[in-house]
């Protein structure tokens, strides 16, 4: 469960990190109110090493029977193999981002993300995504073909 959490602290962040750059990472969480802010080469070390510490605890328990997490997990239905392609592919995309920085890491990153026994997400099938249900009082108000402001409200508002 903590892996599994890990991958998706790591999903959302290196998005905040892509969009502000330096932002307050690897000191978090000790009870302090004010903590440095950790430059994008430091986040994104911490971030790879969380995803490796992630995908080698998906490997080590690949035999278990998952099938407890479909309740929770609405992106895969729990399936860890497809968790650690994801993890894997986000390693790929960081090493992309930070080619021209730090390039031997980024080499590093981009082959042990595609040389894992599991792989990267290479169908459109695996990809990580939500079917959402759309709420029917929305999908009403907004299919009806009058939708206006009527005479009444708008004479009451002059």
């Amino acid at each position: 469960m903590l892996a599994w959490a890990d991958i998706l602290k790591v999903a959302a962040l290196h998005r905040v990190v892509d969009t502000f750059g330096l932002i307050p990472y690897s000191q978090m969480g000790g009870g302090e109110l004010t903590v440095p802010y950790d430059s994008v080469e430091e986040v994104y070390r911490a971030m790879i090493a969380e995803l490796d510490a992630a995908i080698g605890v998906l490997a080590a328990t690949a035999g278990m029977d998952y099938s407890y997490y479909a309740a929770f997990d609405r992106v895969y239905g729990g399936d860890m193999l497809n968790w650690t392609r994801f993890a894997n592919s986000l390693k790929l995309r960081m090493a992309l981002r930070m080619v021209y920085v730090a390039p031997a890491l980024a080499e590093s990153t981009a082959k042990s993300a595609v040389s894992h026994p599991v792989g990267v997400l290479t169908q459109n099938s695996e990809n990580a995504s939500v079917s959402v249900q759309i709420n029917p009082f929305y999908f009403n108000i907004y299919t009806w073909g009058d939708h206006r402001a009527g005479a009444d409200i708008v004479n009451y508002m002059k």
